[in-house]
């Protein structure tokens, strides 16, 4: 059979710590020193969020006060992009009649560049073949 007394248990860790005290009667008295400790241990809890709260309070008004700069920056280019919008559009208009024109002038550029060429090879026809000659078909295919 096995024993256990509970009224050592309570001595042995009066002895240890020597904050708490019995009477006898089943009542747990703590002395003031004990007292004390277990007041610097709360206060040593309670100051790392104290500290916390106290630095969200200075930071918190300047993070919201920024937020809601960069909302109104943000609000005022959408509103610059929606006014844009029409620009950009015809800016795209004009790129693309650009384009037209430039391949339209590149192809007058080429006709103006080869149209001579038929009339210089048939003046070179003229030049070269005999009176009597007579062709009945000439083909100019890929410039030759």
């Amino acid at each position: 059979m096995i024993r256990i007394n509970l009224a050592s248990i309570r001595t042995m860790a009066a002895a240890t710590r020597g904050t708490i005290e019995g009477d006898g009667a089943g009542e747990v008295v703590i002395s003031e020193e004990g007292r004390k400790d277990a007041l610097v241990k709360l206060l040593v809890i309670l100051i790392a969020p104290m500290a916390l709260y106290l630095y969200e309070n200075q930071n918190i008004p300047t993070i919201r006060n920024e937020l809601n700069r960069k909302l109104a920056s943000l609000a005022e280019l959408q509103a610059f992009n929606a006014k844009a919008e029409d620009s950009v559009k015809e800016i795209k208009k004009f790129k693309e009649d650009e384009k037209k024109i430039q391949t339209r002038i590149a192809v007058l550029e080429k006709i103006a560049k080869d149209r001579f060429r038929e009339v210089k090879v048939l003046d070179l026809f003229q030049q070269v073949i005999p009176e009597k000659l007579w062709f009945t078909r000439v083909e100019i295919k890929e410039g030759k």
